[in-house]
């Protein structure tokens, strides 16, 4: 008996004490109305008295009967405090709408640390553009939105270069990592970013990290990193579609105008479109596009299609967990222009044999799975299939080149002592076949493979006012050649470091610093590409070493506001870049000799390949300027920014070992002495590293007035002081030594020495009338100052041009929008 009643009272005390605890439940959404997804709530977290959102942006909190102050954080928003009295056995409903801070300073950007954080935080220098921008330019190819990016320029062929990183490599090699959603788009074969599959229609946000980055993103982030995130689907449904059509003018010099003879004008055609909706727990994205353009130079254009899925489920009965797949599929035809034949009527046709026809498949599938639970633990997993095969009419110049990639990633933010880590796994398997197993491929039967473990811990000291980063990567590669019979690892048996802190001194200034170390194992094209362009010979280097390098800088971002009107931000940053074994492209005696061959070069086995060329330094400095306000009535945003580099040789005068076809010493090379240096074999006098623009200067502005929308926008470069010597040498510019390339770079020669020391300074403008909210149709006009300008040795760019462009967008209401919400 007495038994029966200790059990009944013990009973009675528990029940008594679990009917004092009572609930806050509710949601939390932005002030459009999309969920806030992970938001925490935060009563007392040593207690355990804290929560995190779902998808839907609902939250339950369990707390003991009492008052409380209830803290609600949301990453790039302001915190809110809400006081809440939570009785025993009750539920109290409370709903929160997040409003925007200072959002230029407080964007939420992923790149820099592999998880949402603000802007004004990270501890590297980083660039957001947001779609809206890029739009009203009509930009519908990645790599053309890039130069609205202070500090970054990119040459004709689509080669990325961030504060003066990188040259031009013929196409071939990347020190600039590109993602697609976070995932590596650099192609198994060249290793370069193939810009066409990004969809530009279904575009959130382009991020842009400027410098090393290789101890969380490996090799190929030796300058930096640009990411383009895409849209998921909102509550309610979304369609857009835009159609653009537009003309090329004639050049200021109409001898120019190839065109003109033929009667038919360079154009560009498109459209493209998206559809993003949701079925309950489903999130379906449909997008895709269509061009075709004849390009100003004469077989340089080409007609493309390209269509792709996101698709993401979110089951009900585990909370915290997606998974799905996106699919994306390009295919183009075309052809491909090198290099002039020469000036005037020649200088926009190609030169003879330099000319090829493609066809261009490309393959993007990406499953993933990701969950996140209420303690803050995220889990992903994402996997890549990306083939990019390849076609062409010369024989020699087509192959398979498939990209097997994988991530695994853990993350998880500790809020009760202020501490954040990313750790993961990366692998790769780059595959690449002819394709034809009888033919020549473009570099062979290779294989590369990569497995990288990294992690990076952050700690906010100091009343969080100091953040702390450091992070780490180990990278193992390995290079097989299936045709030669040759096995090459790499030789990094260390791990990868980065560390960066980031101080807020005061409401509105963040000062911040940060050292990173870089590493780029060479493409496979690098190192195997075995092709002839009009005579002239690329070869491969089986004895092609990997870069490597570090990255540091300090910098200081510095919000402002002004009256009610205006906000925004100045950025100030010195930098320096260091590299060890920095691959370049030389020309000399790489290929065998070839008697009786029709070109003298081929004959002579003259030709370019790529080689490491040694040390090298590359300082500098940034401002950048971004923000928005009224000037009256009339709103304005500016995004501006100058990038001072001066990159240079740190073995000017030493003698360069370099290596022919087969793995021999070189000792013969065109140089303006006789000696294999990096002055000898440059076409200026000055140390400057080749195919740079030390100044560069990038301005956009945006208004508008009632209906009408107007922008304009101005890039500044400034002369590319040094190219290959060989480019404007007695060998390539003699009429007796060489009579079939002498016209091409006898005026390549002309070329340099009449535009010797200017500068090109590309303008452009924007209007466009909005008919609705939903509908508007405007005019963007490039280049309008009309000028000649050569984005690399031999390539002219465009002349003036117009696009106009017609846009329409409308917004659907979800018929399941109540029952998401009342789930729970």
């Amino acid at each position: 008996m007495k038994k029966i009643i200790l059990s009944s009272f013990i009973a009675c005390v528990f029940l008594s004490l679990f009917a004092q605890d009572g609930k806050i439940i509710g949601n939390v959404s932005e002030t459009n109305g999309e969920p806030a997804i992970q938001a925490n709530i935060i009563v007392d977290v040593s207690k355990g008295w804290a929560a995190v959102t779902d998808f839907d942006g609902n939250y339950t909190l369990s707390l003991p009967a009492g008052s409380y102050s209830v803290l609600y954080k949301y990453i790039g928003k302001e915190d809110q405090v809400i006081n809440v009295n939570v009785k025993a056995g009750q539920t109290v409903t409370q709903n929160i709408t997040f409003s925007d801070k200072v959002e230029m300073m407080n964007t939420v950007v992923v790149s820099g640390s592999k998880y949402e954080k603000k802007l004004s935080e990270e501890t590297v220098s980083m660039e957001v553009l947001k779609s809206d921008l890029l739009e009203q330019n009509n930009i519908v190819q990645a790599d053309d939105g890039l130069a609205k990016v202070p500090g970054v320029v990119v040459t004709g062929d689509g080669q990325a270069s961030i504060r003066g990183g990188s040259g031009w490599s013929y196409g071939a090699g990347s020190r600039v990592q590109v993602l697609y959603d976070g995932l590596p788009l650099l192609s198994a074969e060249g290793g370069d970013a193939k810009w066409a599959l990004i969809p530009m229609e279904n575009l959130e946000t382009m991020e842009v990290i400027k410098g090393a980055a290789s101890s969380i993103y490996g090799s190929g982030a030796l300058n930096g990193v640009i990411n383009f995130r895409t849209s998921w689907a909102r509550n309610d449904p979304e369609t857009s579609f835009n159609v653009w059509n537009g003309v090329t003018h004639s050049p200021r010099n109409k001898n120019e105008a190839w065109w003109y003879k033929q009667n038919d004008i360079p154009f560009e055609t498109g459209f493209n479109f998206v559809h993003k909706r949701k079925f309950g727990r489903t999130d379906f994205v449909w997008h895709g596009q269509y061009n075709t353009e004849k390009s100003h130079l004469e077989y340089g254009g080409f007609s493309s299609v390209r269509f792709g899925q996101k698709f993401r489920y979110r089951p009900k009965k585990v909370e915290g967990l997606s998974m799905g797949v996106n699919v994306n599929a390009y295919r183009a035809l075309g052809t491909n222009f090198f290099l002039w034949s020469g000036a005037d009527s020649l200088a926009r046709r190609p030169l003879d044999g330099t000319a090829s026809s493609y066809q261009s498949t490309r393959v993007i599938i990406d499953p993933f799975i990701s969950y996140y639970d209420k303690k803050n633990n995220n889990f992903s997993l994402k996997f890549r299939y990306f083939n990019a095969k390849n076609q062409n009419s010369t024989p020699g110049q087509g192959s398979v080149p498939v990209n097997y990639y994988g991530e695994f990633q853990y993350n998880r933010y500790f809020q009760k002592i202020k501490f954040n880590m990313v750790a993961g796994l990366t692998g790769f398997a780059d595959v690449v076949n002819p394709e034809d197993p009888n033919i020549q491929s473009l570099s062979g039967k290779n294989r590369r493979y990569n497995l990288a473990p990294f992690v990076q811990l952050e700690k906010k000291l100091f009343a969080q006012k100091l953040n702390v980063t450091m992070g780490m990567r180990y990278e193992y590669f390995r290079m097989v050649s299936i045709d030669r019979d040759l096995t090459t690892t790499g030789t990094l048996n260390r791990p990868l470091f980065r560390f960066g802190a980031n101080f807020q001194a005061a409401e509105y200034t963040y000062i911040r610093g940060s050292w990173g170390e870089g590493y780029r194992f060479p493409s496979i094209a690098e190192s195997f590409v075995n092709l002839n362009l009009g005579g002239i010979g690329i070869f491969p280097n089986p004895k092609l070493e990997e870069e490597t390098g570090w990255y540091a800088e300090v910098g200081i971002k510095q919000g402002f506001s002004l009256g009610k009107d205006w906000k925004g931000y100045t950025d100030l940053t010195f930098f320096a870049m260091r590299y060890n074994n920095m691959i370049e492209v030389n020309f000399g005696t790489f290929g065998d000799p070839v008697p009786g061959a029709p070109s003298a070069l081929e004959a002579a086995g003259l030709g370019f390949s790529f080689q490491n060329v040694g040390e090298t330094l590359i300082m500098g400095g940034e401002i950048t300027v971004a923000g928005t306000g009224n000037i009256g009535k009339v709103p304005l945003t500016i995004l501006a920014g100058y990038t001072y580099t001066k990159p240079k040789s740190l073995n000017w005068e030493d003698e360069l070992t370099l290596y022919d076809v087969n793995g021999d010493i070189l000792d013969n090379i065109p140089s303006r002495t006789g000696e294999i240096t990096y002055a000898a074999t440059s076409s200026g006098e000055n140390n400057i590293l080749k195919y740079r623009n030390p100044h560069v200067l990038t301005v956009d502005m945006q208004s508008s007035f009632r209906k009408v929308d107007f922008g304009i926008s101005v890039q500044y470069r400034s002369w590319m002081e040094n190219v290959d010597y060989a480019f404007v040498s007695d060998l390539f510019t003699s009429p007796t030594l060489n009579p079939d390339l002498y016209p091409a770079f006898q005026e390549l020669k002309d070329y340099r020495e009449r535009y010797d020391g200017r500068g090109t300074t590309l303008l452009s403008a924007r209007i466009f009338y909005n008919f609705t909210e939903k509908a508007s149709l405007g005019i963007v006009g490039n280049n309008l100052l009309n000028l000649t300008y050569a984005d690399r040795p031999a390539y002219l760019g465009q002349p003036l041009n117009f696009n106009a462009r017609f846009s329409y967008k409308f917004t659907g209401q979800n018929r399941d929008k109540k029952k998401i919400k009342t789930e729970e």
